[in-house]
């Protein structure tokens, strides 16, 4: 991409669907991985040059799908362990068994900031990888998984899922994955002890019976 080498994809920009496809499709695997380089690269041209570093306290994230093989480049033992300012890493081993590095894995998320939540995870199937994404968007944006549940459906069947919270959370952050479904299919509710309902149809943003919501997402 054309400077400053970053920016939100979108319609009608010089980062849309179009040109970053465009872009993608000219690569092609080498075969190398370095992975030290690659991680200091994205730190400092991605990372941190956002909005010319500010505000100055503000954390950054950093998401890294890998097998954790690297074989090219400077060592990861030439990045001191948190040197990476302010920005939190989380590495998802793309694989199964013995085509994983996990220990190399938690020594690339050790080269930045350590969270309270999971940073490593194992993408042993396509659930997995799906909710590093969901959980590291939830870290980045001020959210904490307080329930994971994993529920068979078939169709025509439903399930409630109780959860407590109190008026100090401003906001929730609901994610759904799963496999082989139709997203237009799915209907979301939250219930509240006051008889307020928001829902979410499976095609439209969520909608309150009566009251208001400040976030919902589905």
């Amino acid at each position: 991409f054309t400077g400053p080498g970053y920016g939100l994809v979108k319609p009608g920009s010089s980062f849309s669907q179009a040109t970053f496809d465009g872009a993608a499709a000219a690569l092609s695997p080498g075969g190398d991985t370095p992975l030290a380089d690659a991680l200091v690269d994205i730190h400092d041209t991605v990372s941190e040059p956002p909005f010319g570093g500010a505000p100055a306290d503000e954390r950054r994230y950093l998401a890294m799908l890998t097998d954790g093989l690297s074989n090219q480049g400077a060592p990861l033992s030439s990045i001191p362990d948190h040197s990476l300012a302010r920005t939190a890493v989380f590495g998802m081993g793309f694989g199964t068994g013995a085509d994983v590095d996990y220990a190399t894995i938690a020594s690339v998320v050790a080269k930045g900031e350590s969270l309270p939540s999971q940073q490593v995870f194992h993408g042993e199937n396509a659930g997995t990888v799906n909710k590093f994404y969901s959980n590291a968007l939830a870290a980045a944006i001020g959210f904490t998984a307080v329930i994971d549940p994993v529920i068979e459906f078939f169709a025509g069947e439903h399930a409630h899922v109780d959860f407590y919270a109190t008026s100090a959370e401003d906001s929730f952050l609901i994610t759904v994955q799963g496999m082989d479904f139709s997203d237009a299919s799915w209907t979301i509710s939250l219930h509240g002890p006051d008889g307020l309902m928001a829902y979410e149809d499976g095609a439209s943003p969520m909608h309150m019976l009566h009251g208001r919501m400040e976030a919902g997402c589905v």
